[in-house]
């Protein structure tokens, strides 16, 4: 019996312990997780996971949630793919006790990887190996209504290159115009960028998102990026049915300027496959006024229509984009004048020899601008993650400038005609493929084309007629692996630009051919959640432009005769920077460093003459050409005081020497300091999201000038103080509101990269008042 129970014990004991051996090998385990939009943070519904190598797929769902169930492996990969996102891989280890949290890149042209938040440090995302800045919808909110130059002001390591209070052009390191891309929606801007006058003209409404590329890193947007790149985005199409939107309304005192806009969205469809939005501004502004005086004729107004449409299919998309960008800008009285003892008066005194009262007109000196964007982008996204897209666009940008006299007589039918009309027309295709993972390299091929046209049908011909068309081909790879990811690049491209002239009634022309290769490689190791490095060179290129060639005339808006230079040669940039950043609790900063030797720089020199002409007499430029060198470094500093509140502090500095004379370069921004104080808050009483913000900028006095070559000295060190309060929620509406003060002293300064510095101060004060109401859902 004893025996038996013994038996019946250790049938028992056997069963128990193989059923307990069964139960461990066929043990299943769970994947769950959630995908968002890296940026937005928003869930990304209905984009496909599939579970590798089983090929099992599944969707997210409305809160973007996924989950496989009663899996029996231990290593598996998920493959994430979403329309308009960059497809990832992800390598999952079961048993996964938390919820794996994915974010996917929207930007086609980063290659961005994915992200699993484990920790709110230094995260795998910011392995990006190019100095890269974002400006999000919520940072843009305090500044929206203003020109997209005045939205990157507070940005380190930017400053700004001013015609007046309504033209300025953003600044990267000493590097403006030509030397700077501009991508609007993915369109790379071209909107005659040669000049100094002629801002990137985007609908600062329709500005959702900013990124900023520092350096010689542009081998996807051609040669002229040879200094940077600034990206602008519009907001993300709606994704779920319904129609909504917003209304804004912004006033500012200084010129009584009034702003608004109306942004309508909607979605669509069983299958929410069409999206639309459609936005439209309208803005007047009256002279500009300095602490002490009136800034006559830089009144100006600006209307514009953005509309954009998206169609996506199962494994592709289609998406077409209207823009539509007019503006009327006046020109600074005082900046034209009839003879040379007034304007060396006026450059002596610094004080506008014209001052009238306060006007909206706008009169003589002015140019009228119009700018009209047509683009088709489409892609297909292939079932092993790969990508293939094709954008193609056109844009037609016509100028007229207006001169302060007619030199036509009263009666005559031609008075009201431009003394520029110059219209350029740039045609543009781009083809990318993106390559799925092999060996953990991942890369995109493309190839662009440009063709462009430029017709004067003025008075005057500032520039010649022309017509370009420039070739690409590149090649862009990255690596990572835990720590480390590498990138590297080659781009080659040629170009053609062949110049029309009537010589007697006769057109010749003439052809000039260029071709060079561009690369970059870079490095980036994370040694841990908290600090990263990252080191990258590159060299870049760039032929000289249309102006820099053949300018030969009055530059109407800057004031200003220039010569070009027909023997001028292609610049070549070398560029090598390193960056440290450091992110843990309160603090988070970084440091980068940067050499950059141009070898055959272009850039405007005084002359120290003046052209004088029935039109007026102004100062003469010459275009001149040198080896430069551009080293500096920019840091960042910021720290949470409380969890309310945030501090930051930002200081650039540049040094810029012409390395053939051994003379420093001239019209290079001075250093500055930037420091900003935010105190936000989800709840204050009746005031939901509340915010407070002080900015203060200290710009030093630019001691680093060629001596004895500029029309005057540059001016004296400034500060300048803003500040900004608001929130949401009136009348429990979801009313978005803030008060604003630029300026608040009402300091009088001028900027050395005023071009109106010669003759007048900066403008003071300006109070601004934001409401936006939206509507729908």
């Amino acid at each position: 019996m004893t025996q038996l129970k013994a038996l019946f014990v250790g049938c028992l004991l056997f069963v128990a312990f193989t059923g307990h051996n069964y139960a461990q090998q066929k043990a299943s385990y769970n994947i769950q997780g959630i995908i968002t939009d890296s940026v937005s943070k928003k869930a990304l519904v209905s984009a496909v996971v599939t579970l590798l190598p089983s090929q099992l797929k599944t969707y997210t769902d409305a809160k973007g949630f996924f989950e496989f169930t009663n899996l029996t492996g231990v290593k598996y990969q998920l493959s994430i793919a979403y329309i308009g996102y960059h497809p990832v891989t992800v390598k999952v280890k079961v048993p996964v006790t938390d919820l794996l949290k994915i974010e996917l890149a929207s930007e086609e042209n980063h290659l961005h990887e994915v992200v699993i938040n484990t920790d709110k440090n230094l995260a795998l995302s910011d392995y990006n190996l190019q100095n890269h800045l974002l400006i999000d919808a919520k940072k843009l909110d305090i500044l929206r209504g203003q020109t997209m130059g005045e939205m990157l002001k507070n940005t380190p390591g930017i400053t700004l290159l001013s015609s007046g209070p309504s033209i300025v052009k953003p600044v990267i390191r000493g590097l403006h115009s030509n030397r700077l891309v501009t991508l609007n929606n993915g369109v790379k801007q071209e909107g005659q960028n040669w000049g100094a006058d002629h801002g990137p003209e985007i609908d600062p409404f329709a500005i959702n998102k900013i990124e900023v590329i520092k350096g010689a890193s542009g081998l996807q947007y051609g040669p002229e990026a040879i200094g940077g790149v600034i990206k602008v985005s519009a907001k993300d199409f709606k994704q779920q049915n319904g129609i909504a939107g917003a209304y804004t309304l912004n006033a500012f005192s200084n010129n009584w300027q009034v702003a608004n806009s109306l942004f309508v969205e909607g979605n669509h469809l069983k299958k929410q496959n069409l999206s639309w939005r459609l936005q439209s501004s309208y803005r007047k502004a009256g002279d500009a006024k300095t602490p002490e005086y009136i800034l006559s004729n830089t009144a100006f107004t600006e209307f514009d229509v953005n509309m954009a449409a998206q169609y996506r299919f199962k494994h592709s998309s289609i998406e077409y984009t209207f823009s539509y960008f007019q503006s009327s800008l006046g020109i600074l009285r005082a900046a034209h004048l009839h003879n040379r003892t007034d304007l060396e008066n006026t450059i002596a005194s610094g004080r506008p020899s014209v001052i009238k009262d306060f006007t909206y007109q706008i009169g003589r000196p002015r140019q009228d601008v119009t700018h009209i964007i047509n683009a088709v982008k489409w892609f297909y996204q292939f079932k092993n993650v790969s990508k293939l897209s094709v954008d193609i666009s056109q844009q037609v940008n016509n100028r007229q400038e207006f001169d302060v006299l007619s030199f036509l007589n009263a009666n005559s039918d031609l008075k009201d005609k431009p003394v520029y009309d110059l219209t350029l027309t740039t045609n543009q295709v781009n083809v990318k493929y993106e390559h799925k993972k092999y060996f953990g390299v991942k890369g995109l091929l493309g190839l662009s084309y440009t063709n462009q046209g430029n017709y004067a049908t003025g008075k005057q011909f500032f520039i010649p007629n022309f017509i370009s068309n420039n070739y690409g081909l590149f090649i862009i790879e990255k690596w990572n692996k835990k720590h480390w990811q590498a990138e590297a690049g080659i781009r080659y491209d040629w170009m053609d630009l062949t110049r029309y002239i009537n010589v007697n009634n006769v057109v010749l022309n003439n052809t000039l051919y260029y071709h060079n290769a561009s690369g970059s490689a870079g490095v980036a190791y994370l040694f841990n959640t908290q600090w990263k490095i990252t080191g990258s060179f590159s060299t870049a290129w760039r032929p000289p432009s249309i102006n820099e060639l053949y300018a030969q005339g009055l530059h109407a808006a800057v004031a200003t005769y220039e010569q070009g230079n027909a023997g001028l040669q292609m610049e070549q940039s070398y560029n090598s920077e390193l960056t440290l950043k450091y992110a843990k609790n309160k603090l988070a900063f970084d440091i980068s460093l940067y050499n950059n030797v141009i070898n055959n720089f272009i850039y405007r020199l005084p002359s120290n003459t003046f052209n004088t002409s029935f039109r007026g007499v102004f100062p003469v430029f010459n275009y001149m050409q040198t080896n430069a060198l551009l080293q500096g470094f920019e840091t960042n500093i910021s720290y949470q005081l409380h969890k309310n509140i945030d501090v930051t502090t930002a200081y650039t500095f540049l040094y810029a020497n012409d390395i053939s004379k051994n003379v420093p370069l001239i019209f290079m921004p001075a250093n500055k300091i930037q420091s900003s104080l935010t105190w936000q808050i989800s709840s204050l009483k009746k005031i939901k999201n509340a915010f407070f913000q002080v900015n203060y900028q200290y710009v030093f006095e630019q001691i680093r000038v060629p001596l004895g070559i500029d029309f005057t000295n540059p001016p004296a060190a400034y500060q300048l103080f803003d500040m900004a309060f608001g929130g949401s929620n009136i009348a429990k509406a979801n009313i978005r509101w803030s008060i604003g003060v630029q300026n608040i002293f009402n300091t009088s300064y001028r900027d050395y990269l005023s071009r109106y510095r010669y003759y007048a101060l900066d403008p003071g004060r300006n109070i601004s008042l934001k409401l936006t109401i939206p509507f729908g859902k």
